[in-house]
């Protein structure tokens, strides 16, 4: 017999042999572990919001249960890519050659209610209608028509550029059950499944990246040779080479293309990294701008407006730059006091959180 109490145990055995009886006893002692205490599972504070993209209208989703994100959501955290493979005759399996990077597609299933009554649900819904339905008037190069902004502590917020898609064609349902499937209805409550699509891929911060070349003024100033030694932003002085493989910082985990924004007066101006060789051998007249964007989505050189791809040398190359350290040469030629060359770009990432 074993008897179990505050963590003791004692055992009794009776055999007979031979006639004769034998009893053994023994008593073991065991070390309970104590109960954990009961714990409420922990809220998610990762948030997800709809909204405009000059930041007029917000939209929390998860906020409160009158705009409550349901349980899966999709296409929040890794893009989708395409892997491209070729085969060798002779060859076991195949040999990479291309990953694309597709655009991304992200399902939100929201529910939309209000404690109001049918007029305060109406407008709310209505809100979030015209918010995701500004797709009239898109231009070419448009990244999208509003925005979706993930949020989470310890990180940036991180800005998709979307696109409604479908998902909002309406299915009237019932205030008191129905089908589980689908959009479902009452009249202070709407269940929504939203499909939007994301050209560009990748997360983008609200912030804007800028390094700024500019002029001394009447005093020249010598800027270094390229060993960092010198902060930002670095000075221009006439007729004098900025730097040479100065290393720049670029955040994120994704390449990113950069903006170089030349302003007169100067004689001439050249910017470089690898991959990467500007030149304005004709140089931007005192008051003008020379803006050169290198996104292939959107690459365009405007000089104070105008188109003037006369302006960038034959032969200049492209590429983005990278995560982590690029080294970046820039060459300013003769300069007035209002010389200035800035380098922009937007930090990425692949997901929403991470």
């Amino acid at each position: 017999m074993t008897i179990i109490d505050g963590g003791s145990a004692t055992t009794t055995s009776s055999s007979s042999l031979d006639g004769g009886t034998s009893t053994a006893s023994a008593t073991f002692t065991y070390s309970v572990p104590p109960l954990l205490p009961a714990t409420e599972p922990r809220a998610d504070p990762r948030t997800l919001a709809l909204e405009s993209l000059d930041g007029s209208v917000v939209i929390p989703l998860g906020q409160d249960v009158e705009h409550l994100l349901l349980a899966g959501a999709t296409g929040l955290m890794l893009p989708p890519i395409d892997v491209v493979t070729s085969t060798t005759p002779g060859m076991v399996g195949s040999w990479l050659q291309q990953v694309i990077v597709l655009e991304r597609e992200v399902f939100l299933p929201i529910k939309f209610a209000s404690d109001e009554g049918y007029q305060a649900f109406i407008t709310d819904l209505s809100r979030l209608i015209t918010l995701v339905s500004g797709w009239d008037n898109i231009t070419v190069g448009q990244l999208g028509t509003f925005l979706l902004v993930a949020s989470s502590p310890g990180q940036e917020d991180r800005i998709l550029t979307v696109t409604y898609k479908s998902g909002w064609e309406g299915v009237w349902g019932s205030a008191g059950g129905g089908s589980t499937s689908g959009t479902l209805a009452g009249p202070t409550w709407e269940q929504i499944g939203l499909t939007l699509v994301a050209v560009d891929p990748y997360w983008r911060s609200r912030q804007t990246e800028i390094l700024t070349f500019h002029t001394a003024g009447e005093n020249p100033v010598f800027l270094g040779t390229g060993d960092n030694t010198h902060p930002w932003p670095r000075q221009v002085s006439a007729s004098e080479v900025i730097g040479s493989n100065m290393p720049i910082t670029v955040g994120g985990d994704v390449p990113v293309w950069a903006t170089v924004t030349v302003n007169g007066f100067v004689s001439q101006a050249s910017i470089s990294w690898p991959g990467t060789s500007v030149s304005v051998p004709s140089g931007v007249a005192d008051g003008s701008s020379l803006v050169l964007n290198t996104d292939l989505r959107s690459r365009s050189a405007r000089l104070d407006g105008a188109i003037a791809w006369s302006s960038i040398a034959m032969g200049s190359t492209f590429a983005p730059l990278l995560p982590g350290t690029n080294l970046v040469s820039v060459d300013v030629g003769t300069s007035g006091p209002n010389t200035g060359l800035q380098l922009s770009w937007t930090p990425g990432w692949r997901s929403a959180f991470g």
